[in-house]
């Protein structure tokens, strides 16, 4: 057992659990907490589709991350902390394009919504010049 300052750490690893479980606890506080409130009705399905595969990949990434920092020791098992970190980035990379996705998604949906948008002002326009032709001048 190595001794670090008042902390007992059971192997050489890059950060103690005693700090890193608390901070991984809280992002899984807070991704809970965002995964019921995506399941409101004001979110799209196709965004809240994508954006809870987000959190998968997060929460998986982000368990990974922490066994590779507080329970892998890269000098006992460096294949497996070499592989830990590779599937963290593989992740990472997974959830950059699962949001680049969300992106496009919410995109179209602008889109859509200013081309409804702009032809709604249109007939507002239209049904004001033939209100307004009809009266004539006196």
């Amino acid at each position: 057992m190595i001794q670090s300052g008042s902390f007992s750490l059971f192997a050489a690893v890059e950060a103690p659990a005693i700090i890193t479980l608390p901070i991984f606890g809280v992002l899984g506080l807070i991704g809970g907490w965002y995964w019921r409130r995506l399941g409101r009705g004001l979110v799209l399905p196709i965004r809240r589709r994508l954006r809870r595969v987000g959190l998968l990949i997060a929460g998986m990434s982000a368990s990974i991350a922490l066994a590779a920092l507080s329970y892998i020791d890269p000098e006992l098992t460096p294949i497996a902390y070499l592989l830990a970190w590779m599937a963290v980035l593989l992740l990472v990379l997974s959830a950059v394009l699962v949001a680049m996705a969300d992106v496009l998604v919410t995109i179209q949906i602008h889109q859509k919504s200013s081309g409804r948008r702009i032809l709604r002002d249109a007939r507002t326009i239209r049904r004001a010049m033939v209100a307004d032709k009809g009266q004539g001048p006196e």
